[in-house]
C-alpha cells in the first residue's frame, strides 16, 4: 500500500514478508531519483517537499512494482 499523508509524507506499507534486499525508491516526473532506501520491517515513511506527480518503485527480491501518487 503507498499513500500521501497529511505532511506531504509518502508511505509504503508491504503486505509480503521482505528481507534485507527489499528497497524502495521515488522518482519525480521527469524520472530523476529523489531518493532510495532499504525497507524496514516492510515499512518506509519519505517525505517530499514539493507539489506534484511522483513514482514510487518497491522492489522485493528483483520483483518490481511502480506506482504514481500525487501530492497536493
Amino acid at each position: 500500500m503507498v499513500f500521501v499523508d497529511a505532511f506531504k509524507n509518502i508511505n509504503i506499507n508491504c503486505a509480503m514478508p521482505v528481507n534485507k534486499n527489499a528497497k524502495v525508491a521515488v522518482y519525480d516526473a521527469v524520472g530523476q531519483m529523489l531518493t532510495q532506501q532499504n525497507l524496514e520491517n516492510g515499512v518506509a515513511r519519505i517525505a517530499v517537499a514539493n507539489h506534484g506527480v511522483y513514482l514510487v518503485e518497491l522492489n522485493v527480491d528483483g520483483l518490481k512494482t511502480t506506482k504514481r501518487v500525487i501530492v497536493k
